[in-house]
């Protein structure tokens, strides 16, 4: 799955308004039996952790630095 936009929030947005549905997106693909890849480009340094907590197999990040 991508998310084009959740590079672009605060944690405190994405916490609140991204992440609990990005969480029933990925619980609800993994009880489909398929393994789940997020891919977010942009710098994602404020959200990894929530990131993190999605459950996801594989996550790809696209970033380039300036």
């Amino acid at each position: 799955m991508g998310d084009a936009a959740a590079s672009l929030v605060g944690p405190q947005i994405y916490e609140e308004f991204v992440w609990p549905y990005e969480k029933r997106l990925v619980d609800g693909l993994r009880a489909m039996g398929t393994r789940v890849r997020l891919h977010i480009c942009g710098n994602t340094r404020a959200i990894l952790a929530g990131m993190g907590r999605l459950g996801c197999e594989i996550v790809d990040l696209d970033y380039r630095r300036p």
